[in-house]
């Protein structure tokens, strides 16, 4: 199987995942979300990284960044059991589990392995510290694709300007000071990852002056 026709194997499993979690409309638009961002994670891979191989495992964390969107508590923690992972349920933190227990659907449901799509995949909402590149172009491309708008992303157009000008870690630290302040003026609690995102990566809006 070539790589268009694994793509076309995602797209449908992916599809028909999210059919069966959610409404239509809601499912409609996270699938169309999914694939903006596997055509901006392409896009991007090609310019920061213009190798094949990079570029599909770009392309195939874009697709699937939000497999485990609608899942349930019940279905994070028989995937954590399955894989002996830790699973503590907070509610403060809800938000972030599609990613950060989610890739581990990826190696039930996909048979994939490769660490790196499996990171990207993890880290896709809150980053970390030290990102590998494919998890930065996750990060960021999940919120610049070309389905995204002004209205629900307000530093959408610096952020690309940033982005596609060459400027990827400027780029992280923009999103995650963003992260950071929406958060803060919504009163949500910021887990302690998004934190240390921010921490690590501001150095780079500093040199730049932003």
């Amino acid at each position: 199987m070539n790589h268009l026709e694994y793509i076309e194997l995602l797209k449908k499993k992916l599809y028909d995942n999210f059919m069966a979690s959610t409404s239509r409309e809601k499912a409609l638009e996270r699938y169309h979300h999914s694939l903006g961002v596997m055509n901006m994670a392409g896009q991007m891979a090609f310019m920061y990284h213009n190798d094949e191989e990079f570029i599909k495992k770009c392309e195939i964390a874009g697709i699937l960044h939000d497999y485990a969107k609608f899942f349930k508590r019940e279905d994070y923690e028989k995937l954590t059991k399955e894989y002996h992972v830790e699973f503590c349920f907070d509610k403060d933190y809800e938000r972030v589990y599609h990613g950060y227990y989610g890739y581990l659907a990826l190696i039930r449901d996909f048979d994939i392995h490769d660490e790196d799509i499996l990171n990207a995949v993890k880290n896709h909402i809150m980053g970390r510290s030290n990102m590998t590149l494919i998890e930065k172009i996750i990060y960021v491309a999940d919120l610049i694709e070309e389905g995204r708008t002004e209205v629900e992303i307000p530093i959408l157009k610096p952020l690309r300007d940033l982005v596609l000008k060459g400027k990827l870690d400027e780029g992280v630290a923009f999103e995650a000071k963003h992260v950071v302040s929406h958060l803060i003026n919504k009163n949500i609690p910021i887990h302690p990852v998004s934190l240390e995102t921010y921490n690590y990566y501001i150095k780079y809006l500093i040199k730049e002056g932003l």
